[in-house]
C-alpha cells in the first residue's frame, strides 16, 4: 500500500509515528520504574536491617517473611485500592466530608493490618535467634544503628 502525496510528507508522517512510539515507550518505562521504586520505598528500613544481618540470620528472616509474602502483597494491593478510593472522595462533587473521613479510616485500617502481618513475621524470625542477634536487631529497631 502506498500513501499518495509528496515524499517529504510521508517521511514526516513516519518520523511522527516513530517519535510517538518512542515517547509512549519512555513514559511506560518511567511509570513501571517509578511504581517499582514506590513499592521498594515502603519498607526501606526493613530492607536495610535485613541487608546488615549476617547470612544465617538473613536467611531466617527471609524464610519467616517469605511465608507471608503472598498475604503482604494482597494487603499492599488493598492499600493501593483504598488510596484510589480516598482520591475519588476528594475529587467527588459535591465533596462529602464524612465519606472522605470514612475512606481515610479504612486506609488506616488496611495499613495497620499489613503492619501486623509484617510484625508477626518479624517476631517469628527473631524468636528463633540467639540472644546476641536479638540484641542487634533490638538496637536497629530502637533506632541506634540508623
Amino acid at each position: 500500500m502506498t500513501i499518495p502525496g509528496p515524499r517529504w510528507l510521508k517521511l514526516t508522517l513516519l518520523a511522527s509515528v516513530a517519535l510517538n512510539l518512542l515517547l509512549i515507550g519512555t513514559m511506560a518505562g518511567r511509570y513501571l520504574h517509578h511504581r517499582h521504586e514506590r513499592e521498594m520505598r515502603q519498607m526501606p528500613a526493613v530492607a536495610r536491617m535485613i541487608q546488615q544481618m549476617p547470612e544465617d540470620a538473613r536467611q531466617g528472616m527471609q524464610a519467616a517473611m517469605g511465608q507471608r509474602q503472598g498475604e503482604l502483597r494482597q494487603r499492599q494491593q488493598a492499600i493501593r485500592e483504598q488510596r484510589r478510593a480516598v482520591a475519588e472522595r476528594f475529587a467527588a462533587e459535591p465533596f462529602d466530608r464524612a465519606a472522605a473521613e470514612a475512606a481515610f479510616a479504612e486506609l488506616r485500617q488496611r495499613q495497620q493490618d499489613a503492619r501486623a502481618i509484617f510484625h508477626n513475621g518479624l517476631i517469628e524470625a527473631v524468636a528463633g535467634m540467639p540472644a546476641e542477634r536479638r540484641k542487634q536487631i533490638a538496637e536497629f529497631v530502637g533506632g541506634r544503628s540508623r
